[in-house]
C-alpha cells in the first residue's frame, strides 16, 4: 500500500466520517448538548490535523500538499472520534452508569 493509496482513502473516508458523526449527534443528542458534541469534535479536529500533518509531511519527498492529508483525512477522523466519545459518555452518564464500567 503506497502513500497515494492512503491519501485516496483518507480523502474519501475522512469527510464521510465527519458527516456521519455530525448526523449522529443530531440523532443521539438532544437540545443544546448537540453544540457541546460539535464543540468537542472541533477541539478533537485540531490534534487530528496535527497528527496527520506530522505523519504525512515527513521526509524530503513529502511534497508541498502533504498537509492536506491531515486537514481532510485525519482531522475529520478526530472530529468523528470526539463526537463519538461525547455521545457514548453522555448516554452512559444519563443511564446512571459510570463511564469506566
Amino acid at each position: 500500500m503506497s502513500l497515494s493509496d492512503v491519501f485516496e482513502f483518507l480523502f474519501i473516508a475522512g469527510p464521510l466520517s465527519m458527516i456521519v458523526a455530525f448526523l449522529a449527534a443530531l440523532v443521539f443528542v438532544r437540545g443544546r448538548h448537540i453544540l457541546f458534541a460539535w464543540a468537542i469534535g472541533l477541539i478533537a479536529f485540531v490534534p487530528g490535523c496535527a497528527i496527520g500533518i506530522g505523519a504525512f509531511c515527513v521526509g524530503p519527498d513529502a511534497g508541498n500538499l502533504c498537509g492536506l492529508g491531515g486537514v481532510f483525512g485525519t482531522g475529520p477522523f478526530g472530529f468523528a472520534l470526539g463526537v463519538l466519545v461525547y455521545i457514548v459518555l453522555r448516554r452512559r452518564l444519563s443511564r446512571g452508569r459510570s463511564p469506566a464500567s
